[in-house]
């Protein structure tokens, strides 16, 4: 039984880490587009902020979830 749990553990470890690593290159990405359009395009810099805003949440809904489920 303590072997099944641990490896569930794991597993779900392993998912979390997986999530938090796309929405962090997701918004990394963002920001990223955000500093190189900012100069250029007023309208699509306002898009991209509102972008990594909702990135930045999701993120930490990630964060949450992960610290939650596996007890830290």
């Amino acid at each position: 039984m303590l072997a099944v749990q641990d490896r569930t553990a794991a597993q779900r470890a392993a998912i979390h880490a997986e999530r938090i690593e796309r929405v962090s290159a997701h918004l990394v990405g963002a920001v990223e587009n955000l500093a190189y359009a900012s100069f250029r395009d007023e309208a699509f810099a306002r898009e991209t902020l509102a972008e990594v805003r909702r990135a930045y949440g999701l993120w930490r809904r990630c964060v949450e979830e992960r610290r939650k489920d596996l007890g830290r």
